[in-house]
């Protein structure tokens, strides 16, 4: 982890930790809704059928239309659907400005911006077939979305995945985000709480205490054990954490699965 800390030129790095899952690490039970089978982007008064939801709110409560709050405006929100013999929506993403479509991708054909001063912003998702070949089948799929406003406070939740382009991109209305919150959709994963392995020093630094909330950082959906030949592959995350005292440590993690030995 590397500080903010302008009085210590001659450090580097503030800590070295090893994060994973040891004999006392705990079960995350698993999230009992069913998976996301289906995204619309509808008025506010269009009609619904049965088992679909529209998302009107923020985490916080104020209004998620993704076109504003304006009298003149025609206020669209993001619906899902939960379809318990559906297939489950595995990835979303945001199209700003005439980005390309992801491969694979379903466009929604609603402009979000649409009659707005700002760029044009389009959602896309993903989903593969429970009848696919077993080697495309997902790791994962998506059982929440929500949304964010960072100008009124909101944040992220730990356990979910932000889409990191903003739904009125180039517009006067404040920002707003995307989060999704994906589970396993497998029953050879299973999660546990991350702890704390290894750390080095192992005594806190002055003036830059080590965070004990690090491990969350470094596993926000939880540290998993996989059932099978060919383990995911490494990847590399990055995150920044805030103290108390206003002190910011840019964290670098690198997620890799290890053989477990019996």
């Amino acid at each position: 982890m590397i500080s903010q800390q302008p009085r210590r030129p001659d450090r580097l790095v503030e800590y070295f930790v090893t994060v994973g899952i040891s004999q006392e690490s705990t079960p995350i039970p698993k999230d009992d809704r069913l998976p996301i089978t289906d995204i619309r982007v509808v008025a506010e008064k269009d009609y619904l059928p049965d088992g679909w939801e529209r998302l009107i709110y923020t985490t916080s409560g104020n209004l998620a239309s993704v076109t504003g709050t304006s009298m003149f405006s025609t206020k669209l929100f993001v619906a899902i659907l939960r379809d318990p013999h559906g297939d489950p929506v595995t990835d979303v993403a945001v199209m700003v400005g005439g980005e390309p479509r992801p491969m694979g991708f379903t466009k929604l054909p609603e402009n979000l911006n649409k009659g707005g001063l700002g760029k044009d912003v389009f959602l896309c998702f993903t989903r593969i077939s429970h009848t696919a070949s077993p080697t495309l089948r997902p790791r994962t799929a998506i059982v929440d979305i929500i949304f964010i406003q960072p100008r009124s406070g909101e944040r992220c939740p730990h356990d979910y995945m932000l889409v990191n382009k903003n739904l009125n991109a180039g517009s006067f209305r404040d920002p707003m985000y995307m989060c999704i919150k994906k589970i396993t959709d497998s029953p050879f994963e299973m999660k546990y709480k991350p702890v704390v392995l290894d750390r080095y020093p192992y005594y806190d630094l002055q003036g830059s205490a080590f965070p004990q909330m690090l491990p969350v950082f470094c596993y926000p959906q939880g540290a998993d054990v996989v059932v099978g030949a060919n383990p995911p592959l490494p990847k590399c995350t990055t995150f920044v954490l805030t103290m108390v005292s206003g002190l910011k440590l840019y964290g670098v993690c690198i997620n890799f699965h290890e053989r477990y030995h019996r």
